[in-house]
């Protein structure tokens, strides 16, 4: 599923959906999916089951609980990182 070109409010569940926030959409809210990859602006929590992905110029704020992350040189924000094994 990708987002784009919008401003969000609220809590965003999609355990069964890899999301894309593009670079052109600030979303304020939590978020719940399998996968996450941002381009744009986040400020609220995270819970990815798999795997998200911060990209140049994304801008996260808030807690990121996932088992996988990978960030960007270019990546902002102030968050907290909980990652958990798949053990």
């Amino acid at each position: 599923m990708i987002v784009s070109g919008a401003r969000i409010e609220g809590l965003f569940v999609s355990p069964e959906k890899n999301i894309v926030i593009e670079s052109d959409t600030i979303f304020h809210g939590d978020i719940n999916s399998i996968s996450l990859d941002i381009r744009g602006k986040v400020n609220g929590n995270i819970q990815a089951s798999e795997k998200v992905i911060l990209r140049r110029g994304s801008e996260v704020n808030g807690e990121i609980h996932t088992r996988d992350v990978k960030i960007e040189e270019g990546a902002l924000g102030t968050f907290k990182i909980v990652t958990k094994s798949g053990a």
